[in-house]
């Protein structure tokens, strides 16, 4: 049995998990796709401008937020 904490998943290790092993080609080659890996790289950028414009979920402040963590948000809110 393969450890995942190794590397990725090989598929053509064990051919008894025809399951385990179906999913991984197929969620492979979706993912391989160059249509879904520009989608994938333009949600990665949307998220990292999203994150200079709007502050993160734990500094906003209101019901969920505590003292202890609005102190730290505005080191991280200056870096940029």
């Amino acid at each position: 049995v393969e450890n995942p904490a190794e590397g990725a998943y090989d598929p053509y290790v064990d051919p008894d998990r025809v399951f385990h092993n179906a999913m991984s080609v197929v969620c492979r080659r979706i993912c391989s796709a160059p249509p879904v890996v520009r989608l994938l790289h333009a949600a990665a950028w949307m998220l990292l401008a999203l994150t200079f414009v709007e502050p993160p979920s734990w500094c906003r402040p209101g019901e969920y937020s505590h003292a202890s963590h609005l102190d730290s948000c505005s080191a991280f809110l200056n870096a940029s």
